[in-house]
């Protein structure tokens, strides 16, 4: 079963308590603690669960493409090999970027 689309965010409900909500006003979850964990933490926490379809989406594409480079790199001529190896050092390069952006955001920076 797939889960809720993206985008989620948070918002403080009428009690103050953290909600998670979809782009459609509906409730994924509540954020709320019993007091015992940090107001910053449980922060943290909702970030990281509003960034939960964006990380797993970002996982799955790196995985995807690592895959469809790495199946085999042609060893025959050196210049070949070079323009994949360039081609696949590409790949990882913006992924490597999404990823960094994306666990800022999920940790709220």
């Amino acid at each position: 079963m797939p889960h809720t689309p993206a985008p989620w965010r948070i918002e403080n409900d009428n009690y103050g308590v953290r909600r998670i909500w979809d782009r459609r006003d509906y409730d994924i979850c509540a954020v709320q603690g019993d007091g015992s964990i940090p107001e910053d933490e449980e922060m943290a926490n909702a970030h990281l669960i509003v960034k939960a379809p964006e990380l797993l989406r970002t996982c799955k594409e790196l995985l995807a493409a690592h895959d469809a480079l790495s199946e085999e790199i042609p060893f025959g001529e050196k210049r070949e090999h070079a323009n994949r190896r360039m081609q696949l050092d590409g790949v990882k390069m913006g992924y490597a970027s999404r990823a960094r952006a994306a666990i800022a955001e999920a940790e709220g920076r």
